[in-house]
């Protein structure tokens, strides 16, 4: 998207060059050449406008989409944590919605840890819940992780 706009600021920019070129030449009058390279200005500084609006979303999503990573990455340990009205805070902001049906717990998740939880399916369908005292186990790492040491 930005690569097309960024071309299309370019091919303005040269057909104004040609325009002067023509003037230069007596090939269009100068009534005509400010009229169009006015307008082709306007377009130009449209394109500008629409690329900064691509890069400051492009920006922000990347930006957004780090600060949920490392969100999501800090909830379990704060929720393990955590007193039982902390959790249900915690629970409240990653939950939006749960349904019980035959006996089947299937939460309906907030943004942006839909996307976690989408990513994380096969993890999910295999064990959320281990034997470990607290019952939670990080969904979507299952065995040891790279960095793994022996247990203190």
């Amino acid at each position: 998207m930005i690569e097309g706009l960024q071309r299309q600021h370019t091919r303005l920019g040269n057909r104004i060059d040609e325009m002067y070129t023509d003037r230069l030449d007596g090939l269009i009058t100068k009534e005509f050449f400010v009229t169009k390279s006015e307008e082709l200005r306007t377009q130009q500084r449209e394109a500008l406008q629409k690329i900064e609006r691509h890069q400051a979303a492009e920006q922000s999503y990347l930006l957004d989409g780090g600060e949920s990573s490392e969100l999501a990455q800090r909830i379990v340990p704060a929720y393990v944590a955590a007193d039982l009205t902390t959790k249900r805070q915690l629970l409240d902001f990653v939950v939006s919605n749960s349904v019980w049906d035959k006996g089947v717990l299937t939460p309906v998740y907030r943004q942006p840890f839909d996307l976690f939880a989408l990513r994380n399916v096969p993890a999910i369908t295999k064990q959320a819940v281990s034997g470990e005292e607290n019952g939670l186990r990080l969904i979507g790492r299952s065995g040891r992780d790279s960095n793994s040491r022996p247990p203190a």
